[in-house]
């Protein structure tokens, strides 16, 4: 037998060693990207959360401690809060004006609940 029986056989192995390394070179980076994907989506999701998870009530109180640190004026946050009343009023299901002559700025605060005591 000469040298070219020889040679046949083994390219016929190179190209088969070549075809299974492009066949996993794809699948790795079609799972690459599947999960660049899975990813990008998950992060849309996890900032869409964040940016409804904000209540008036929340959006009140992060001023309030901006006033209280300086940052803004009273002025600023009295604006704000009046901006943000009808939120919270929705929130907190009250009726959408105060009732007639009440300001709602001198309105009491409601009395702390007391937890029920154990009867003997």
């Amino acid at each position: 037998m000469d040298s070219t029986g020889s040679i046949v056989p083994a390219m016929l192995l190179a190209d088969a060693v070549k075809l299974k390394i492009f066949w996993t070179t794809l699948g790795l980076v079609g799972a690459l990207l599947l999960g660049a994907l899975i990813i990008s989506l998950v992060e849309k999701w996890r900032k869409r959360a964040n940016i409804e998870g904000l209540s008036a009530g929340d959006q009140l109180t992060h001023f309030r401690e901006l006033r209280d640190r300086g940052t803004i004026t009273q002025e600023e946050y009295e604006r704000i809060r009046d901006q943000l009343a009808g939120d919270l009023r929705r929130e907190m299901n009250l009726p959408a004006t105060p009732a007639a002559g009440q300001d709602v700025r001198t309105m009491p605060e409601p009395p702390p609940t007391e937890p029920p005591r154990p009867q003997s």
